[in-house]
């Protein structure tokens, strides 16, 4: 379980990782942009998943609980009982 933020970032930090460090490569050895730029392209075309639950989990209060699973996310908010 975790935070929404929480999960939101981890959920994102591969895509944020992997498209900096292919456009520092871009940037440091121009001759391999053809190939960074194909990574990159090929790693946004392979969060297209993460992103959609990142934009979901926006729209949910920030102190729900998130649990990962198999096929998805279940969203949890603990209530008080008076």
């Amino acid at each position: 379980m975790f935070r929404r933020n929480q999960y939101i970032v981890v959920a994102m930090a591969p895509l944020v990782v992997i498209s900096v460090a292919g456009i520092i490569l871009t940037l440091l050895v121009p001759s391999l942009a053809t190939y960074a730029l194909f990574a990159i392209a090929g790693n946004i075309s392979g969060a297209a998943g993460d992103l959609v639950v990142a934009w979901q989990l926006c729209h949910l209060p920030p102190h729900i609980l998130v649990e990962d699973t198999e096929t998805g996310y279940r969203a949890w908010e603990a209530r008080r009982v008076q």
